[in-house]
């Protein structure tokens, strides 16, 4: 039971890098006229990631 909150702490780390490539990949390959702030799909997959972040610290801080 106490992998689990290693496995989460992987699985949001690599969602958040996810979502952080897929920005920086859209703000590099767009021309003129992008829109600097994240997008619905990219917003959601970091929360996403952020949430499984704070699930992993709570298991950690509570030692369960």
């Amino acid at each position: 039971m106490t992998y689990i909150k290693f496995v989460l702490l992987v699985i949001g780390l690599i969602v958040v890098m996810y979502s952080r490539a897929t920005y920086t990949k859209r703000i590099n390959t767009c021309k003129d006229k992008c829109q600097l702030a994240y997008n619905q799909k990219e917003r959601v997959i970091a929360w996403l990631g952020y949430a499984l972040l704070g699930a992993a610290a709570l298991l950690a801080a509570f030692n369960i």
